[in-house]
């Protein structure tokens, strides 16, 4: 039986988590690229009536929105970014603000991309498993 906890509307353009980078002195790091997108996924949530961090299986589904002008309707967007790499955002962020312990409780869900005429973002469903 699922529980919805969280429903969310982030507003901005969808980043997608860049590959780590090898620097010039042979360390690897990660582009903080992602980092504005990020941050405005969290603000989002702790705006939400916090609750507590879920400890069990997890439900996540994602829509992610990019605005075309001119369209008269939504309709799939099929280039990059990628699907996994914006998924893996959103999870990153949620994680990080303690909405679940691990993003490994997150079993399964659905995520899609569309181009539309409205504004860019992304909505976002969690659901806790019960």
């Amino acid at each position: 039986m699922k529980k919805a906890i969280y429903h969310v509307f982030v507003d901005g353009i969808p980043i997608a988590q860049p590959r780590p980078r090898k620097g010039k002195h042979g360390n690897f790091y990660n582009p903080d690229l992602a980092t504005a997108w990020k941050e405005a996924i969290q603000i989002c949530f702790m705006q939400k009536k916090r609750m507590p961090t879920i400890t069990g299986p997890v439900y996540l589904t994602i829509h992610f929105y990019f605005q075309k002008k001119g369209l008269n309707t939504t309709i799939p967007h099929t280039s990059k970014p990628d699907k996994d790499n914006l998924e893996k955002v959103v999870m990153d962020a949620l994680t990080g603000i303690g909405v679940w312990n691990d993003d490994s409780q997150v079993y399964g869900g659905r995520t899609a991309k569309f181009w539309t005429d409205d504004k860019s973002g992304a909505e976002i469903w969690v659901e806790e498993i019960v």
